[in-house]
C-alpha cells in the first residue's frame, strides 16, 4: 500500500512538472507583439524617448546599422576579397582582369576609409534624416552586392573571367557615387564661381591661404609647380556667388553695391509703348528664373547682351551660372551671345562648368558654344574649370563634346588638365582623362609630370592610378627631382611607400646631390626617413638643399630634428 501511494504521488508530481514545462514552452514560443512596435516606429522621431523605446524593442535584423559599422564591414570585405583573389586560380586564368580588379579594390578601400573618417568627423552627415542617407544606403548596398558576386565567382570551381570583368565594371560605375559622398560635407547652397584677382594674388602669399573648406580633406596645399610652396590650382571662392534663389532684395542690394559711379547713365530704351526699362531688369529676371518676365522684357526691346555691375555679366551668364534652363533657352533664341566674356574673361560656358551644371552645359553646347574657349584673363578652358571645381560629370560631358584633353592653360606654367586633376587629388578624374587619351607622362614648363603633382599633394589613390597607367616613376623635373623626392619632402609616407614598391630609385640624386633622404631629414619627417632607410637609402652622402649642407643626419640636426638625426645615425637594417 505504501509503495502504491508513493508511485501515485511521483506520477502526480511528474504530471505537474510536465504541465508547468509545457506552459513555459508555450509562453516562450508565443509570437511577440511586434505590430505595436512597428506602428510606434512610424511616429517616433530620433532623439525622443519613444524613438529610443521603439529602437530597443525592434529585432536586431530590423535595427538600422550605423554608417561606421557598414563602412567597416565593407572595408573588411574588400580586404578579404582581395586576399582571396590573390590566392585564386583566376589570377593565372585571367591575369589582366584580376590585376585590374585588385587595383580597383585598393582604390575602393582607400575611398571607404576616407568615408569612415568623414563620418567620424561629421556624425550626422550620413544619418537617416540627412539628405545624403539615401545615396549612402544605395551605394553601400550596391557595393555589398558586387562583393558578394565576386566572392561567389571566386568560390565557384567553374569561374568565368567574363563575370569578373562585369564586376570590375560595376565597381568602376560606383566611383561617381563614392566621390559624391566624399564631397557631402560641402554646405554651400550656391554654385561655385571663378576667383577674383585679389584671391589669386593672395593665394601666392604664404600668409593668405584660400579657405580650406573648399579643399578635400586629403589634399594639402602644394606648389604652383613642385618647386614652390604655393597653391597652383584655381579655386572659385563664394564671394561672387549670386544671392539665394528667391531673394530679390538681396540681388538688388548686391547690384547696387557693384555699380561704378563713373559709368555713364544707361541710355533710354526706345519703345512705342513708352515703357522704361531698368538696366538690371533682365538680369534680375534671369536671377529669379522668371521665364515669362524675361520673355516680356525681350519682346519689348530689352538688350539681351547688356552687361551688369562690376563683373560685367549678362543675363546669359547668370542663367548659365544658376542652371536656369528655361531662361537660358529664351535668351539664346533672342540673340544672346554665348562668347560674351565678363570682367574676368569667363563665358557662360565657363560659369556653367564652374558650377557643374550639366543641363546648362548641354544647352550651350547644343547651340554651338566653343567647348575649348580659353578664358580671356587666365587662359583656362571650361574643362579646366570643371576639374578645378571637382565636377566629374561636367568634365565627362565636355570630353564627350570634343574638349581637348591635352589643351594647356595659357597661364600657370603650362599645366595640363591631368596635372590639375593630379594636384587636387582626384583619382577618378585622373582615370577619366587617361581613358580619354591624356598622356600620362606629359610635362609642364618645369618638366613636372602628373605623378610629381600627385606625389606632392599626397594622394595615394591618384598615384596608384597614374602608376597603373604606366607613369614613369623615375621621371625628373628641371631641378632633378623625382616623385619620390617630393613625397619625401612633403612627408607623405604612404605615397612614398607606393612609389618605392613600383621601383622608384631610393638614392636618386637631384641638383647638388640631394637624395630623398636629405629632403625628408631636412623637414624632420620621421616616418619617411625610416621608410627610406629600410629600403637601403645611403646615409653618408653629402649634399646641399635649401641652404643646408652635409649628410642627411647633419641636415636634420641643423634643422632642430634631433630624433631624426639619431634615427639615421643609429639605424641598423
Amino acid at each position: 500500500m505504501l509503495a502504491a501511494s508513493t508511485v501515485w504521488r511521483n506520477q502526480q508530481t511528474s504530471t505537474s512538472e510536465t504541465r508547468e514545462t509545457s506552459q513555459r514552452l508555450h509562453v516562450v514560443s508565443r509570437p511577440q507583439p511586434r505590430r505595436r512596435v512597428a506602428v510606434d516606429s512610424l511616429y517616433a522621431e530620433p532623439g525622443d524617448a519613444l524613438y529610443a523605446t521603439v529602437a530597443s524593442q525592434l529585432p536586431k535584423e530590423v535595427q538600422q546599422p550605423s554608417p561606421n559599422s557598414v563602412l567597416s564591414e565593407l572595408v573588411r570585405t574588400c580586404s578579404d576579397v582581395a586576399q582571396q583573389l590573390r590566392s585564386s586560380h583566376h589570377l593565372t586564368a585571367s591575369r589582366i582582369t584580376a590585376t585590374s580588379l585588385l587595383g580597383e579594390l585598393s582604390l575602393l578601400t582607400t575611398s571607404l576609409c576616407r568615408l569612415q573618417r568623414l563620418a567620424a568627423e561629421h556624425d550626422a552627415i550620413f544619418a537617416s534624416k540627412s539628405g545624403n542617407y539615401a545615396s549612402f544606403e544605395a551605394t553601400t548596398s550596391s557595393l555589398a552586392d558586387i562583393m558578394a558576386l565576386i566572392c561567389t565567382e571566386l568560390d565557384s570551381s567553374h569561374g568565368s573571367p567574363a563575370l569578373l570583368q562585369e564586376a570590375l565594371q560595376q565597381l568602376r560605375d560606383q566611383r561617381p557615387a563614392i566621390e559624391f559622398l566624399l564631397e557631402s560635407r560641402a554646405s554651400a547652397s550656391l554654385p561655385l564661381t571663378p576667383p577674383s584677382e585679389a584671391t589669386i594674388e593672395g593665394s601666392l602669399n604664404a600668409g593668405n591661404a584660400l579657405s580650406s573648406s573648399l579643399l578635400p580633406p586629403f589634399a594639402p596645399a602644394t606648389g604652383l609647380t613642385p618647386s614652390v610652396d604655393a597653391k597652383c590650382w584655381i579655386e572659385p571662392p563664394p564671394e561672387y556667388s549670386p544671392p539665394a534663389h528667391g531673394s530679390m532684395e538681396a540681388a538688388l542690394v548686391e547690384k547696387a553695391d557693384c555699380k561704378d559711379s563713373s559709368l555713364p547713365a544707361p541710355e533710354e530704351q526706345p519703345s512705342t509703348n513708352d515703357a522704361v526699362f531698368d538696366t538690371d531688369a533682365l538680369y534680375n529676371a534671369a536671377t529669379s528664373d522668371s521665364v515669362d518676365l524675361v520673355g516680356d522684357l525681350l519682346e519689348h526691346g530689352a538688350d539681351a547682351n547688356a552687361a551688369i555691375g562690376e563683373l560685367q555679366r549678362t543675363a546669359l551668364h547668370q542663367a548659365a551660372h544658376l542652371n536656369h534652363i528655361s531662361c537660358l533657352t529664351v535668351l539664346l533664341r533672342n540673340g544672346a551671345v554665348m562668347s560674351a566674356e565678363d570682367a574676368k574673361g569667363d563665358t557662360p560656358l565657363h560659369l556653367a562648368a564652374w558650377s557643374g551644371h550639366v543641363e546648362a552645359l548641354s544647352t550651350l553646347l547644343a547651340h554651338g558654344a566653343d567647348v575649348d574657349w580659353l578664358s580671356g584673363r587666365d587662359g583656362y578652358s571650361p574643362l579646366w574649370c570643371a576639374i578645378s571645381a571637382y565636377h566629374i560629370d561636367a568634365a565627362r560631358l565636355l570630353l564627350r563634346s570634343g574638349a581637348r584633353v591635352s589643351l594647356r592653360s595659357a597661364a600657370g606654367g603650362g599645366l595640363l588638365p591631368l596635372h590639375q586633376a593630379a594636384v587636387t587629388g582626384q583619382s577618378a578624374m585622373c582615370e577619366l582623362l587617361l581613358e580619354r587619351g591624356a598622356q600620362v607622362d606629359m610635362v609642364d614648363d618645369e618638366n613636372s609630370t602628373a605623378l610629381h603633382y600627385a606625389a606632392a599633394c599626397g594622394s595615394t589613390a591618384s598615384v596608384k592610378v597614374l602608376l597603373l597607367h604606366g607613369a614613369d616613376v623615375s621621371a625628373t623635373q628641371n631641378q632633378g627631382l623625382t616623385p619620390a623626392h617630393w613625397a619625401a619632402h612633403k612627408g607623405h609616407a604612404e605615397v612614398l611607400s607606393t612609389l618605392l614598391a613600383y621601383g622608384a630609385p631610393v638614392n636618386a640624386a637631384a641638383e647638388e646631390g640631394a637624395h630623398p633622404l636629405h629632403l625628408a631629414a631636412n623637414r624632420g619627417h620621421t616616418a619617411a626617413v625610416r621608410l627610406l632607410l629600410e629600403h637601403g637609402a645611403a646615409r653618408n652622402v653629402n649634399a646641399a638643399w635649401y641652404g643646408a649642407e652635409g649628410t642627411a643626419a647633419q641636415m636634420a640636426r641643423a634643422g632642430g630634428h634631433v630624433r631624426v638625426a639619431q634615427l639615421i645615425q643609429c639605424f641598423a637594417k
